[in-house]
């Protein structure tokens, strides 16, 4: 049986358990959208009132302020409902994904949350200043240990070349290489090592913050990290960080990644790195 990184390698029960868990969140996001929504009715409700009785008995101080209040409450809960529905939307699109997935291209069957995966190398970095896209390690200068990276693995006999989550273990000199440490366990419980040259490594950045970190312009050709997963593939910008409008995707890109229905999805901006130049990596 191939060894890539496919969702088809967990058992039927994880995948059951995985979709029901987010079918719950669904439920209760919706469930959150209907009482907010019931809160709204009763809010316009008391604007219509007031507007009746602004024109009944003309312009009155405690009116207006009473409006006000009212009128501010309501774009709170305008906020609030669309937060929700965002939220369900999203949920409801990995339900899709992973529903759909055995029908997917080999490379997208694999829709695995990553965090079970990468617990235990410790926290991810908490990216607050950058300079560039990606820090720059062609002058000699060496990569830190347990710093995150995106490495291509080694081609083999029964498994293509694909681009991983991956953390530096350490820098060997004597062959020039970097080992490296899948982000991810595979099915027999443990994370595989590479020996790789500094070209088949994106260094990630260490810190940002949003308006530090030059972006990639719209229909710029990126690799980007697919959510929920520790795989990244090539994609393209739909919409860079500063133009996402969504409060709960600041700092993230939109893209929309190849054989993926025109989905866009959103993707952290340290997980959106250069696309590699002539990449020779397979699906």
């Amino acid at each position: 049986m191939s060894v890539e990184r496919k969702r088809s390698v967990r058992s039927r029960t994880h995948e059951d358990q995985e979709e029901i868990s987010i079918w719950e969140k669904v439920c209760r996001e919706l469930g959150k959208l209907e009482a907010i929504q019931e809160e709204g009715v009763d809010i316009f409700s008391q604007i219509n009132k007031l507007h009746e009785l602004v024109e009944d008995e003309g312009p009155i101080q405690s009116l207006s302020v009473n409006l006000g209040r009212l009128y501010k409450e309501g774009d709170e809960n305008v906020s609030r409902e669309q937060k929700y529905i965002t939220h369900a939307l999203e949920n409801l699109g990995i339900l899709i994904a992973l529903r759909d997935a055995p029908e997917l291209d080999s490379k997208r069957k694999k829709r695995k949350d990553s965090v079970d995966s990468v617990s235990s190398l410790g926290s991810l970095p908490s990216f607050k200043k950058a300079k560039s896209h990606t820090p720059s390690y062609d002058n000699g200068t060496i990569i830190p240990k347990r710093s995150y990276v995106a490495a291509k693995t080694p081609k083999t006999k029964d498994k293509s070349q694909e681009w991983i989550l991956a953390v530096v273990l350490q820098y060997l000199p004597e062959k020039n290489k970097y080992q490296v440490e899948d982000a991810e366990v595979d099915e027999n419980g443990k994370r595989m090592k590479y020996n790789l040259p500094l070209r088949n490594i994106i260094p990630l950045p260490e810190e940002y913050t949003v308006g530090e970190i030059p972006e990639f312009g719209i229909d710029h050709v990126v690799l980007a990290l697919y959510p929920n997963t520790t795989c990244f593939y090539k994609a393209t910008v739909v919409l860079p960080p500063s133009k996402v409008k969504e409060p709960n995707y600041e700092g993230t890109y939109r893209v929309s990644f190849e054989d993926d229905d025109d989905v866009d999805r959103f993707v952290p901006i340290m997980y959106v790195v250069e696309m590699p130049k002539n990449p020779k990596q397979k699906g």
